[in-house]
């Protein structure tokens, strides 16, 4: 998390973490829980009828649980799951 903050700063971007915990079992598209064994690596929604990778599914389940987040808090996330301060993690180089 720590070079992926380096990173986006570098780039003029906000690194937002989010808690990853559980994001497998959700689905992206309609918000449901939609239970799977850590072998399935297909998520296949019988609600909404989404269909993707369980990766991508979950990386999209994550990045929702960023969006709308006041940008103060989401510094501080950032810098607490990076592992440094507020105060190095928008000091410019």
């Amino acid at each position: 998390m720590q070079i992926l903050a380096a990173k986006a700063e570098r780039a003029g971007l906000l690194t937002i973490a989010g808690d990853p915990r559980g994001s497998s079992q959700g689905c992206s598209g309609c918000g449901r829980e939609v239970p799977k064994k850590l072998h399935e690596r297909w998520h296949d929604c019988p609600s909404c009828g989404l269909r993707l990778s369980r990766d991508h599914n979950s990386a999209r389940v994550i990045k929702s649980r960023a969006v709308g987040r006041p940008v103060l808090q989401a510094q501080e996330m950032s810098c607490h799951w990076a592992g440094v301060t507020v105060g190095e993690a928008w000091r410019k180089p």
